[in-house]
């Protein structure tokens, strides 16, 4: 298990000469992925990131320099351990809405609910599809484990022991993070770019009704988030 980094006001991080982003959509990554990308250029890191597709189906698309471990990254642990893993998690409940409110900046809401773009992309069409990130129920653990159908508790269990495998979590809504313990670098503080609160208070009362039927479509992504946010302390 991932000890959390220690409570103090300068946490300090060390990078390997390998670094992989799995960027989770709408959760910050954008703003980790800048930050990570000018950690790896100071420091001249070999710095990769992907997204929108699942991990396993991700590890294809590493830059030529890490072709040579493809798939087989995720299952050979000495490979594995060449680089730093790093990844990003949000509370599931407002992704779903932020995601809304980013699909539909260009539609008449009033036109498209909530409800009805929830329903609609509850499920990926398939494992190679790279709308993986535009997924409304149960994205993290359909991400990390490859899964289009119903997530199960064991597919929860095994998506847990995936990130325990990571070096860092960002869990930026909180402005918290979860580590490996390991110290040397400074680790600056990426920020979480928000929803303009005026797009928030043109669907409140959607958001209101439908919470709920969200928490209920994300029970086990809500279970990984509250794990690994037990285990974080503040940046």
């Amino acid at each position: 298990m991932l000890p959390p980094l220690p409570n103090n006001s300068s946490l300090q991080f060390i990078f390997k000469d390998k670094v992989y982003f799995y960027h989770m959509r709408k959760c910050g990554g954008t703003s980790i992925r800048k930050t990570l990308e000018k950690i790896c250029k100071e420091k001249e890191l070999e710095f990769a990131v992907t997204e929108g597709y699942p991990l396993g189906r991700a590890a294809e698309f590493f830059p030529p320099l890490y072709q040579e471990f493809k798939n087989s990254i995720l299952d050979n642990e000495e490979k594995f351990n060449q680089f730093t893993w790093i990844t990003n998690l949000r509370d599931p409940v407002e992704r779903v809405f932020s995601l809304y409110l980013q699909n539909t900046r260009n539609k008449n809401r009033k036109e498209y609910s909530v409800k009805q773009f929830m329903l609609e992309r509850a499920y990926p069409l398939s494992k190679y599809s790279k709308k993986f990130w535009d997924i409304t129920s149960n994205y993290y653990i359909r991400a990390l484990m490859n899964i289009i159908g119903e997530v199960t508790i064991n597919d929860f269990e095994n998506a847990k022991k995936m990130l325990l495998r990571f070096d860092l979590i960002y869990i930026l809504d909180k402005n918290r993070v979860v580590s490996n313990g390991n110290k040397l670098d400074f680790l600056p503080i990426p920020f979480l770019r928000k929803q303009d609160p005026k797009n928030y208070a043109l669907i409140q009362e959607e958001m209101t009704e439908l919470t709920s039927l969200v928490q209920e479509m994300n029970y086990w992504d809500i279970k990984l988030y509250e794990y690994f946010d037990n285990l974080s302390k503040p940046l």
